[in-house]
């Protein structure tokens, strides 16, 4: 799992995602969680990420955002 979280609450956070060095998206948010379908499945599922199945070859990228 990989968890991007900033520090200070005064604004959010630009996050650039790429892939095999390859751009895939642009995130702003208070953080960014990437998980596995093993592996950090609660801490994205708390950010209304989906529940994948433990056999599945993906991951989530999913962006949170403080209350």
């Amino acid at each position: 799992m990989i968890t991007v979280h900033k520090k200070d609450s005064s604004s959010m956070l630009k996050i650039d995602a790429f892939l095999d060095n390859e751009f895939l998206n642009s995130y702003w948010a208070d953080g960014l969680i990437t998980s596995t379908p093993t592996g950090s499945t609660a801490y994205s599922l708390s950010c209304g990420g989906p529940i994948i199945s433990p056999g599945s070859n993906n991951f989530v990228i999913h962006s949170c955002f403080s209350p």
